[in-house]
């Protein structure tokens, strides 16, 4: 099996990345279909130790402060992320490069057997997801990894990664997303993320809300797991901000770090270093050697591509990718561009998911931008037609256009200083399609 084989075969599994999560689905979910898949293979889940984050915003950030604090410490550490801008290999890191195509078809190809065997049973059929989530316990097994930092996918409870008993649990701040699948209120969402708290086990829980964090704190009371608050554990103050590094301060319990150079940019991202600063300080409480100077080295190094990412287009304009798709996150996305481009008029490129709420969306970026052009995000069948986004956006914005595809908007879209948003499609189109050097420096850091 080569490379080319393994993605045709993974694709023949039900991938609900790729259609709209409603409440009958999450029903069907189940973590005794993947338990039974591992068991087969050897547990390899239970071989490799692990700090297990969930959250709606600002999980895959904490997960990368984490990741990196490890890999500065010196451990073979592993992450597992999701979802990946331009390929699937993003999603499998150890010791700081993704997983190769070699890599991976092998790994598939020795586990083929036991996918086909469990493919369908009276515990529902395999989906796309719980196959990736077997393949990187056994990759990270394979690979002797010390520990390994997981991304909870979508909620938390009936998540595929939930079959672990983490070093550690963290919960990043809850806010409204996969409303259809996981919950109308706050409360009913972080019950779902609050799934992922174990007995016994600390949980960190990141900056929430008064509602969002009584229902962590009940679960967490529930089951016996001490808890630990970010924003009491840890005083973050924020410094200073440049158009590509931001200064903190960041003092945990036993832990003072001031001047902290930040590559991630926004003040939710200082919110998140302190979370991940939280959880690394339970890690040590729990004997892993972790220095004050790797815990710098680590918040430092950590990137995030398609995170408020400044590029240079080939044409000489300036250009964010942004991955923000809720809301929240646009409204994190706004503050953000009024303290770098608060001068400049922004033009808007947006594609979205037909899930996501647009009117929300769009009204929290109103006041940031001059123009908006829509595009379709990407191939996903998810994909909201631009025409329909359109009749949104023109509720809040002047100036509206529409374009077939993310190339096309980019190169049709006025002004100076771009900002590509909406989802991860749109993002990822735009990051291999118009921007040449960054998408090099990116196949670079990653491995690809």
């Amino acid at each position: 099996m080569n490379y080319c084989d393994a993605r045709r075969y993974l694709d023949t599994y039900i991938n609900y990345e790729m259609s709209p999560m409603n409440a009958g689905v999450l029903r069907g979910f189940n973590l005794e279909r993947v338990e039974r898949v591992l068991h087969e293979i050897g547990d390899p889940h239970r071989r490799v130790p692990a700090v297990h984050i969930a959250g709606t915003k600002g999980k895959g950030s904490t997960a990368t402060f984490v990741y990196r604090v490890l890999l500065a410490a010196g451990h073979a550490a592993g992450m597992y992320t999701q979802p990946h801008l331009v390929s699937p290999r993003e999603r499998f890191q150890a010791r700081g490069a993704c997983i190769t195509k070699r890599d991976m078809a092998r790994l598939l190809g020795d586990l083929l057997p036991v996918f086909e065997e469990h493919r369908e049973s009276e515990l529902g059929r395999l989906t796309f997801y719980e196959v990736y989530t077997v393949m990187v316990f056994a990759y990270f097994a394979q690979a002797e990894l010390d520990i390994a930092v997981l991304e909870v996918g979508m909620g938390g409870r009936l998540d595929a990664t939930n079959v672990v008993d983490p070093l550690v649990s963290v919960i990043t701040t809850v806010d409204f997303d996969h409303v259809d699948a996981l919950g109308a209120t706050l409360e009913e969402i972080a019950g779902e993320k609050a799934g992922i708290i174990k007995p016994a086990r600390p949980v960190v829980m990141g900056y929430q809300g008064a509602s969002a964090a009584a229902a962590i704190r009940e679960v967490a009371q529930a089951v016996g797991a001490p808890l630990v608050d970010a924003r009491a554990a840890v005083e973050a103050t924020r410094v200073g901000v440049s158009s590509d590094r931001q200064v903190c301060d960041l003092n945990g319990r036993a832990i003072r770090l001031e001047g902290v150079r930040l590559r991630l940019l926004g003040a939710h991202q200082v919110e998140n270093a302190a979370t991940a600063l939280a959880a690394v300080e339970c890690l040590r409480d729990r004997g892993w050697t972790v220095s004050d100077a790797a815990i710098r080295e680590g918040l430092e190094q950590a990137r995030i591509h398609g995170r408020f990412q400044a590029v240079d287009l080939p044409d000489g304009r300036a250009c964010v990718l942004d991955a923000a798709h809720t809301p929240g996150s646009a409204a994190v996305l706004a503050r953000a561009l009024g303290e770098t481009h608060n001068e400049e008029q922004i033009t808007l490129i947006v594609g979205m998911t037909s899930d996501k709420d647009a009117e929300g969306f769009a009204q929290a970026l109103a006041s940031t931008a001059s123009h908006v052009v829509l595009a379709r995000a990407g191939s996903t069948p998810r994909a909201a037609a631009p025409e329909d986004l359109a009749v949104v956006f023109r509720r809040h914005f002047q100036s509206v256009s529409v374009e077939c595809s993310t190339p096309v908007a980019v190169a049709k879209a006025p002004g100076n200083t771009l900002c590509v948003t909406g989802s991860v499609y749109v993002v990822g189109d735009a990051l291999r399609a118009v921007a040449p050097d960054a998408y090099a420096e990116f196949r670079r850091e990653v491995g690809l």
